[in-house]
């Protein structure tokens, strides 16, 4: 059946007067239907940890191929259409009059009407990165109607399915796993290791201020320490865990729902993966142990949090999850984990608290003549041609600021500067600005850099030159200079040579690359009027599909245009026959 004109017009006027009403709690399970028409069968989870992020969704697999019909969920219009060489690739989103918008990415294309507007609208805007905001009564769809293609576009890393479901008036994500989607779970979380954290100079674990981490074995739910070591424990302590969740026929490993820890049978800290809001994500740098996280990849989740930790999924917190070992005796740690289905999984296992006589004299540290940056208030630093801004809260934690000014390395037009260290996260971006001697006549071609060990530049930063200064942002401390990009991007054709016949309907495709500032835009003629190119980055691939409603058989001249992020242009041409 389709939407009348009324229920569209009812679904207008009403979906607003919804948003107030949904609880966070309570979810419409049953009211929206599966995507695909395959079992759901899941890559990722929500709240899963991922790179300076918490995974908003669900990553469907597609049986590892593109190509698979997808599905509106539920009655409503297209309200979102947007198309990016990165990030979410070619997506949609579906706004329903009960509140909530669902969200498809990564497609490979859009259903015929669907292509047919965003087509007509890149040609319109002459670009192939494009946002739009349809209305209502534009594109409207019913519940099981096919909107799209599944695909592997923007930044995903195989064929799959992106799907979200969000509060449409906030644009929150929300846990889709609570909607009641058929998908079958039995398993408990496994947990592979706890952690024990000594949180100042004044507190131990096992007479030392190092992390302590234990090994677990178990299964079915049931953990306890692989090997029976006492645990000595003194001042202010905080515990963490490393676990992963899985589902049944799929590998995967997938996030923890819940974690709940206990001491002595007191609750002292909780979370819980149901909504996790943008504006939140970046928080998971806090969440997790950074320091383990950028030495060796592994994601520890903390169960105490840092001041500048703004995170909304903890519950139940006594005093932060920073716990105070004071008197002599054994207490009794236990952890709760769960998945969305109620699978549960403990750990159970004691510590001995050992007062300690802390002789303050003996505290040596290494942080004698270092500027202390406050998390929570602006901080400057200015020396030796560097300059240094960083945003009230953006830190997690106070610090101790590290500096070291290096040699310059080779290309560079300043020395190398080694901001703090990178197992400091940055929740937004640093100002910083680099005095450099790059001449006058290269000022427009000037870029800031990070700089790896071996002194090779390993990345752009950008940036704006005036005055002898390079200034630019960015959310890591690491180690900078400026370098200049004066180098054409490449084009590669690798289907395309002078004088060759295409069918209507073939693709002419390129590689291209650039050696430093990053690709910044890309244009295709034929006889002169701009034509579509489709772009992905994670494949440096530019291709050109011959429309037959654009194009006549016959010869054309194409051209095809790659500037970098620091102007540079290369060009190709051609001439090409349409058979």
């Amino acid at each position: 059946m389709h939407i009348s004109i009324r229920n569209l017009l009812v679904m207008a006027a009403t979906f607003l007067s919804s948003l107030t009403s949904i609880a966070q709690d309570k979810f419409p399970v049953g009211y929206f239907d599966s995507p695909l028409d395959i079992p759901l069968l899941l890559a990722g989870n929500f709240g899963e940890l991922r790179n300076n992020h918490f995974h908003g969704g669900l990553d469907i697999k597609t049986e590892g191929t593109e190509g698979k019909n997808v599905y509106a969920v539920a009655e409503g219009f297209i309200s979102r259409i947007k198309i990016s060489p990165s990030g979410y690739g070619k997506v949609l989103y579906i706004t329903h009059p009960n509140g909530y918008t669902t969200v498809y990415a990564h497609l490979q294309r859009f259903s015929e009407k669907i292509e047919t507007y965003t087509r007509d609208y890149q040609y319109r805007k002459e670009a192939f990165e494009i946002e739009i905001f349809p209305g209502p009564m534009e594109l409207p769809v019913n519940r099981k109607e096919q909107i799209a293609y599944s695909g592997n576009t923007g930044s995903s890393g195989g064929p799959h399915l992106h799907f979200e479901i969000r509060e449409t008036q906030s644009e929150a994500p929300l846990n889709p796993l609570l909607f009641g989607f058929k998908i079958k779970d039995d398993i408990a979380p496994t947990l592979s290791s706890v952690s024990i954290y000594p949180l100042d100079d004044k507190s131990f674990v096992n007479n030392g201020h190092s992390v302590t981490r234990i090994p677990l074995a178990g299964a079915s739910g049931k953990y306890g320490l692989l090997k029976k070591v006492p645990i000595k424990v003194y001042g202010s302590i905080g515990f963490g865990f490393d676990g992963i969740d899985t589902m049944n026929d799929t590998p995967n490993r997938d996030g923890i729902y819940s974690a709940e820890l206990y001491v002595d049978s007191e609750l002292v800290y909780a979370h819980k993966m149901d909504r996790i809001p943008f504006h939140e994500t970046r928080y998971i740098n806090s969440h997790i142990d950074y320091v383990e996280y950028w030495r060796t990849r592994k994601t520890i989740e903390r169960s105490f949090v840092a001041s500048g930790n703004k995170l909304s999924i903890y519950h139940d917190l006594k005093n932060n999850g920073k716990l105070k070992f004071e008197k002599t005796g054994n207490h009794t740690i236990k952890y709760v984990l769960k998945d969305a289905y109620g699978n549960t999984s403990t750990i159970q296992f004691d510590v001995y608290c050992e007062p300690k006589v802390v002789a303050e004299a003996t505290l040596k540290s290494s942080n004698e003549g270092k500027p202390l940056f406050k998390y929570n208030q602006e901080n400057k630093f200015s020396r030796d041609g560097l300059e240094v801004e960083l945003p009230a809260n953006i830190l997690y934690e106070d610090i101790y600021f590290n500096f070291t000014k290096k040699d310059t390395v080779r290309g560079a037009f300043a020395p190398s500067f080694e901001l703090h260290t990178g197992s400091v996260p940055l929740h937004a971006y640093m100002k910083v600005a680099i005095k450099t001697n790059v001449d006058s006549a290269l000022s427009s071609k000037a870029i800031a850099v990070t700089v790896n060990n071996a002194g090779v530049a390993a990345g752009s930063e950008g940036g704006t030159y005036y005055d002898g200064w390079l200034t630019f942002k960015t959310r890591s401390f690491g180690t900078f200079t400026v370098m200049v990009d004066t180098v054409k991007p490449t084009i590669t054709a690798l289907n395309v040579i002078n004088g060759k016949h295409f069918k209507m309907g073939n693709e002419l495709v390129f590689r291209i690359k650039d050696n430093l500032a990053g690709i910044a835009d890309y244009d295709g003629y034929i006889d002169g009027q701009w034509v579509l190119l489709e772009y992905d980055k994670k494949y440096a691939r530019l291709g050109c599909v011959l429309d037959k409603t654009r194009l006549a058989p016959g010869k054309h001249d194409f051209k095809l245009n790659v500037k970098d992020e620091r102007g540079n242009v290369a060009t190709f041409t051609c001439i090409i026959y349409i058979d």
